[in-house]
C-alpha cells in the first residue's frame, strides 16, 4: 500500500505539471487558490524567520515545491533550494527561474542527497507533503540532518479533512504532528490552524457537489481569494461558520538544545 501511495502521487503530480509553458506556469501559480492559500500562509511564517536570521545569505529549502509559488515569493539575500517528487515540477521551475533570471536550485527526490551535500539550511519548509509519503518519520529525520543547529523547520499539514484524498497515506492532528516532530528532537515554537475557505470549497465540490451554474460561481470566488491580499482570506476565516473547519495546520519548530 505504501509503495502504491508513492507511485500514485508521482504519477498524479507529473501529470499535473506536464506540458506547462513558462507563462502558463507563472499564471497558474498566481491565480490558483490551492497554491496561494498555502504559500501565502507559509510565507507569513517564513518571512520573519528570514529577517531574524543573522547568517547571510539565508539558506532555504522548500521540500515539495510543486508549482513553485512559495519559492517565487523569496526575497533577495536568500539562497533558494527546492526538491519535488515530480520530474515535471523540476523542469517547469527551472524554465520559470530562467525566464525570471532567478537563481533557484531545484532537484528531484532521487537526486536530493547529492544535491544538498554539504549544505546546512537555516530554514526548511515542507507544505502538504508528509501526508503523501511512505514514511513521514524518515522524512522528518532527513530534515533534521540538513537543518542548521539554529535553524527553523516550518511544516504545513492538512487537518480536519473534508474528504478522503486517495493520495494521502495518513491523517494528522495537532497532537500527532507535535509527537512526530518531538520524536526527532524538535520543539514546536508556534502552532496555528487556518483556512476555512478550503473546507467551504471542498464541501461544495466534493462532499455535496453544487449544480453547474454554482460551480462557475465557486471558481470565481476561488480566483478572487487567490489574487487578492491575504487580508480577505483571514477575514473569511473569521466570518465562515465553524462547521467549515480549518484545513491547514502550521508548525514552526527548532531542534532541542
Amino acid at each position: 500500500m505504501s509503495n502504491d501511495i508513492v507511485e500514485i502521487n508521482r504519477a498524479y503530480y507529473n501529470k499535473s505539471y506536464s506540458a506547462k509553458t513558462v507563462l502558463f506556469g507563472l499564471i497558474h501559480s498566481w491565480i490558483s487558490f490551492d497554491q496561494q492559500s498555502k504559500s501565502r500562509k507559509n510565507f507569513e511564517e517564513i518571512q520573519p524567520l528570514i529577517e531574524a536570521c543573522t547568517h547571510k545569505p539565508v539558506y532555504y529549502l522548500d521540500y515539495g515545491f510543486g508549482h513553485g509559488s512559495l519559492l517565487l515569493k523569496m526575497p533577495a539575500g536568500v539562497a533558494i533550494y527546492g526538491c519535488d517528487i515530480a520530474d515535471e515540477a523540476v523542469r517547469n521551475l527551472n524554465n520559470i527561474a530562467g525566464v525570471l533570471k532567478r537563481n533557484i536550485k531545484v532537484t528531484t527526490v532521487e537526486n536530493f542527497d547529492a544535491f544538498v551535500n554539504g549544505v546546512s539550511f537555516n530554514i526548511i519548509s515542507c507544505s502538504h507533503v508528509l501526508e503523501h509519503v511512505e514514511d513521514d518519520a524518515a522524512l522528518v529525520g532527513i530534515f533534521k540532518k540538513h537543518l542548521h543547529k539554529d535553524g527553523k523547520l516550518v511544516i504545513n499539514l492538512p487537518v480536519n479533512e473534508v474528504w478522503n484524498d486517495p493520495k494521502h497515506a495518513r491523517k494528522y492532528t495537532p497532537q500527532s504532528a507535535t509527537d512526530l516532530l518531538g520524536s526527532h528532537g524538535f520543539v514546536v515554537e508556534k502552532m496555528l490552524q487556518c483556512d476555512r475557505l478550503t473546507a467551504f470549497f471542498l464541501h461544495h465540490e466534493q462532499v455535496k457537489p453544487v449544480a453547474k451554474p454554482f460551480k462557475i460561481m465557486l471558481r470565481a470566488i476561488r480566483l478572487f481569494f487567490a489574487v487578492m491580499p491575504g487580508f480577505f482570506s483571514t477575514m473569511a476565516d473569521k466570518w465562515l461558520p465553524a462547521k467549515y473547519e480549518f484545513q491547514q495546520l502550521i508548525l514552526v519548530a527548532r531542534l532541542h538544545e
